[in-house]
């Protein structure tokens, strides 16, 4: 059986369909190569038109390859007729790995909340344009959850976090340094990158907002979600639960400390400033699980 097969994203046909009893090796003539290849073609003009359809008349979102271009607002950009838009590099080095073509769809996104289905217009050596043919917003929500987690020792376990967060649902991250803290440094671009490579695998159009390291008592100092504002602290006295504190409709921020808990220091000034202290549970908890379990607390109330 021939094992050629046509590409088109996520579609595929088989040589053998078109061609049946064909050694693996090619075809019998340059003829039959020739119309396979046109045939391979219009395939993938098919599928192409055929998803633009779906998404700018039907108002359809298919799942396809998801592409994230920082520092647009494609909404604004396709209202005001800028439509050709460049990947950056490493984007582009995803899209060779799917083995897309020009005059392929695919989806863009700006990490605020646009989405847009586009053609693949130009792909030259580091260099893709992108051709936008339909942005769509998403609905945005009247909360927010603010993640204030320390640093773990091992910074894969770290990173989990951060892409489990986006999946869930997080709007902005802040890695503290606290008294017991063991992690001295922090590659914030590093996790930038994990938090994009889990909104695109997660189909998400919000890309959450990871900022520098800081240390607790700043963080205190803030005015940020004032009145929803929770430190997760493994004492017997703390008896209310995180999904009963939680007040839906609102922003929320959430302290997690390092895996040698906050300092009795560090409780006592976050008291003073107006945080409730919360349990997640019984269960004691890796910093980096509480800090999931915290996040999808937060987003199932306010669901």
């Amino acid at each position: 059986m021939n094992c050629r097969r046509i590409h088109s994203g996520r579609h595929r046909v088989s040589a053998a369909v078109l061609f049946p009893g064909r050694a693996i090796n090619g075809f019998k003539s340059k003829t039959e190569e020739l119309l396979f290849t046109r045939l391979r073609q219009s395939y993938r003009v098919m599928i192409s038109v055929w998803q633009q359809f779906l998404i700018t008349f039907a108002g359809i979102r298919i799942k396809m390859n998801l592409f994230y271009i920082p520092g647009k607002d494609l909404k604004q950009a396709f209202d005001h007729g800028d439509l050709l838009h460049e990947l950056p590099a490493d984007e582009v080095a995803h899209l060779r790995v799917m083995r897309l073509k020009p005059g392929d769809l695919c989806l863009v996104t700006d990490g605020i909340g646009n989405f847009a289905a586009a053609i693949l217009q130009e792909i030259s050596g580091k260099r893709c344009i992108v051709n936008l043919q339909n942005v769509t917003s998403v609905e945005s929500v009247n909360f927010r959850i603010l993640m204030a987690v320390a640093p773990t020792k091992n910074i894969a376990r770290y990173e989990w976090f951060i892409e489990k967060a986006t999946e869930l649902g997080v709007d902005e991250i802040f890695p503290l340094w606290c008294d017991h803290s063991e992690r001295a440094k922090l590659r914030i671009d590093r996790l930038q990158k994990v938090a994009a490579a889990a909104m695109k695998q997660s189909q998400k159009a919000r890309m959450p907002l990871v900022h520098e390291p800081q240390i607790l008592g700043k963080l205190l100092q803030s005015g940020l979600a004032n009145g929803n504002r929770f430190i997760a602290w493994i004492d017997e006295s703390v008896q209310v639960h995180l999904k009963d504190a939680c007040q839906p409709g609102r922003d929320t921020l959430i302290l997690i400390g390092p895996e040698g808990d906050f300092s009795k220091a560090e409780v006592n000034e976050a008291l003073r400033k107006g945080f409730q202290p919360v349990s997640l549970g019984k269960a004691r908890l890796r910093t980096e699980t509480a800090a999931v379990a915290a996040c999808h607390i937060a987003n199932l109330v306010n669901t």
